[in-house]
């Protein structure tokens, strides 16, 4: 009896030991997978790295990044003739019209000067060509073409795209051979977050490609009907039309402070309106005070 008590311990304690050393050796199968996730990750993130660091210097002139934005400023005394022109060579380019507006600013004469704002894409191979065309057509207040080089932030976008990919595929494989419920929600998170990031990736490098292709442009033409065309003029007619313009402006001056006046006239009763009630009362207060005493 005494020996079979033994026995029965001894198989208890066995048992215990087992139970124990199964949840350890599933523990570090969970752990060892975390870890071989991480270290898939970590070899993605150097060759990252990697590419970041030498790509930019190796690219050639050609295969560089440079988004394009041309920005023009015309003043005209024909402006409906100009915006006719303008929208000719929109047609004629094949340019995507972004964003257009007409403004009004002053009366002058009872007129009403107008300012035409465009934004569109253009093919970039085009730019130039369209460019010389402005200059010519045009009367030009400024010109200018600025470049933005993306070169480096593309190529670092393309080399992460494609290590996210490689990552993708390894973690892939890993759920393949994944059998614990744990390591399947830790490897499907996991992989979750890499796709959300090759779809980030990839929106961004469709966008820099595009930017790339279709230039920018930015036109403004302002619609001058204070001035006359003096371009050809003698410089005694230049002076005479500059004396006779500030005189129009010294004019205009004094009608917008006399209207700003008008304007403001029902405030600036009711502000005296109140000062006069106030001084009034107190006035009276004052009197009766003084009756008292």
């Amino acid at each position: 009896m005494k020996k079979l008590s033994l026995v029965m311990v001894f198989l208890l304690i066995f048992s215990v030991g087992c139970a124990s050393e199964y949840k350890s050796d599933k523990k570090e199968m969970s752990i060892s997978k975390k870890k071989e996730i991480e270290k898939k990750e970590i070899e993605g993130l150097k060759k990252d790295k990697d590419t970041e660091d030498n790509s930019f210097y190796n690219a050639e002139e050609k295969d560089r990044k440079i988004i394009k934005t041309l920005i023009v400023m015309s003043s005209t005394t024909e402006f409906d003739k100009q915006k006719k022109l303008l929208d000719k060579f929109i047609k004629e380019y094949k340019c995507v019209v972004l964003n257009s507006d007409i403004s009004f600013d002053r009366v002058y004469k009872n007129k009403k000067s107008r300012t035409l704002r465009y934004m569109f894409k253009i093919d970039s191979t085009k730019l130039d060509e369209f460019k010389n065309k402005i200059e010519k057509n045009f009367e030009l207040e400024n010109i200018s073409i600025s470049r933005d080089d993306v070169t480096s932030n593309y190529i670092d976008s393309k080399g992460r795209l494609e290590n996210l990919k490689i990552q993708r595929d390894r973690i892939r494989e890993l759920l393949k051979n994944a059998k614990d419920i744990k390591d399947i929600v830790v490897i499907e998170k996991r992989l979750s977050n890499i796709e959300y990031d090759i779809e980030r990736y990839s929106k961004r490098i469709n966008k820099i490609d595009n930017d790339v292709k279709y230039s920018n442009v930015e036109f403004m033409l302002d619609e001058n009907i204070r001035l006359e065309n003096t371009h050809n003029a003698s410089i005694f007619t230049k002076i005479k039309i500059a004396f006779g313009e500030g005189i129009q402006n010294f004019v205009y001056f004094f009608e917008e402070l006399f209207l700003g006046g008008i304007f403001n006239l029902p405030f600036l009763i009711m502000i005296v309106g109140g000062v006069v009630l106030i001084y009034r009362y107190r006035k009276k207060r004052k009197n009766k005070m003084n009756s008292k005493l």
